[in-house]
């Protein structure tokens, strides 16, 4: 960012969550406030090259994108304890400064740490934000009315411009770096770090790889793992775009821990074309390697045969028997070797 813009907010949110979904709210309230003040105006992000706990210490107003992984977060806590100590001597900054956002429906109560909410989070109610929150509003494309995604940008946008008038004092960020999180039992990371307890290396995000003719099926096992406490991106491939399987395969690579390719007719059907020849051999993307820990799962929702080696070390999904639905959820928790 260049160095004449100016922070009017920091976007605070759980690390690896909804990754793509927080990149794009981060910028349209950016683009919502440089239609209202000009080019210069913008935002800073909890990740590199920002230095989350320094943005925290000086930034006027925190945009807390809230959900039950984000109140497990210990960094996400410290952003939060910060921007409290530095509203204390006014009680009203608070409420100005410090902007709850309702990012994912909570299963688990709010930590007495944050009570009372600050007043965004129970004043600014419009369904269907209230009910589904503001990431289910983006990937259903419920975009319009008072409630939809961007009126609770613009509303977004009016609170941050309210926060700046307040003159947040500012923390020296060693101090910053002093103050003890309000919430969390979990160190930013600690499910990616090489070298952890087996516990911590849990995969935390899940890319659900599909066409668009099985979307019931990717949303159906995209409700299941969020039910077991995992994050979901759900990954359409393209084909009919021209997008090549590795091009898909490897965007949900990068998206999740885990990736669960929907196999079916209809996602093999654009491999019935003539494939072109600087494509790579499409059965070597999804066909199964002997490393039993693979990152890939590959998930069968019809009975057609697949083609190749793909209906080797495949999961019947079809049936939605029991058993099969644990052997997904024990593939998807196994840990990569």
């Amino acid at each position: 960012m260049r160095g004449d813009v100016k922070t009017y907010f920091f976007t605070s949110y759980a690390p690896g969550e909804d990754r793509p979904w927080v990149r794009r709210f981060h910028s349209d309230l950016e683009r919502e406030l440089r239609i209202r003040q000009g080019p210069y105006a913008g935002g800073a992000m909890a990740a590199p090259p920002a230095d989350p706990v320094r943005v925290a210490a000086t930034a006027p107003a925190m945009v807390a994108l809230i959900s039950d992984r984000y109140l497990r977060d210990l960094g996400c806590g410290r952003q939060w304890a910060i921007f409290a100590e530095r509203s204390r001597p006014d009680a009203g900054a608070r409420d100005h400064c410090l902007i709850p956002i309702r990012w994912r429906p909570l299963r688990g109560p709010l930590p007495d740490a944050v009570r009372p909410m600050p007043d965004f989070w129970a004043s600014v109610t419009p369904e269907p934000y209230r009910t589904s929150g503001l990431y289910e509003l983006m990937r259903t494309h419920q975009l319009r009315d008072e409630g939809g995604y961007y009126g609770m940008v613009r509303r977004i946008a009016e609170q941050v411009f309210a926060a700046e008038r307040v003159r947040l004092r500012q923390l020296d960020p060693a101090a910053a770096a002093a103050v003890r999180p309000a919430f969390g039992s979990q160190e930013p990371g600690d499910d990616r770090r090489a070298g952890a307890a087996a516990p911590a290396e849990r995969p935390r995000t899940v890319a659900i790889s599909y066409v668009g003719a099985d979307q019931p099926w990717a949303e159906w096992i995209g409700n299941l793992l969020r039910d077991n406490d995992y994050e979901v991106e759900l990954i359409r491939w393209n084909a009919g775009r021209s997008e090549r399987l590795t091009e898909a395969v490897d965007r949900a690579r990068r998206t999740g821990d885990r990736v669960i390719a929907v196999l079916s007719h209809n996602y093999v059907a654009p491999h019935r074309a003539p494939i072109r020849e600087e494509d790579p051999d499409w059965q070597s993307v999804l066909a199964p390697d002997e490393d039993e820990h693979e990152e890939l799962i590959r998930v069968q929702i019809d009975r057609e045969p697949l083609p190749g080696g793909l209906g080797e070390r495949v999961i019947r999904l079809y049936g939605l028997e029991a058993g099969v639905i644990r052997e997904l959820l024990n593939a998807v928790r196994r840990r990569s070797a």
